[in-house]
């Protein structure tokens, strides 16, 4: 979990394919609206990187898909973003907040 969303697994019904579950970790009411932010932002951040890429092939950039689903049964939340499972380790280098850490060469 991050300081704005828990990341939960998921899997397609028949388990084949892996999932992150991401919902917002606020109580409010403006849930819907800020995971179809989310999405938007991570569509917007897919051209970019597309776009980038083509200008530098040496050094692409991808963003994954992101979805976002509606969970009517579930207690934790009701809406939920939904993107694939990129398996290995994961660094975060920077944050929402202005986090950046000492070894971001980039950031």
């Amino acid at each position: 979990s991050g300081s704005m969303r828990y990341a939960f697994p998921a899997t397609s019904l028949d388990g084949n394919l892996r999932f992150v579950l991401k919902v917002h970790n606020e109580a409010s009411k403006n849930v819907s609206s800020m995971t179809l932010a989310d999405v938007k932002t991570q569509a917007y951040a897919r051209l970019f990187a597309e776009e980038f890429s083509q200008r530098f092939p040496l050094a692409p950039v991808q963003f994954v898909d992101a979805w976002a689903i509606e969970l009517p049964k579930w207690n934790i939340a009701k809406h939920a973003t939904l993107e694939p499972f990129v398996a290995g380790v994961f660094e975060k280098y920077t944050s929402n907040t202005g986090f950046i850490s000492s070894e971001a060469e980039l950031a």
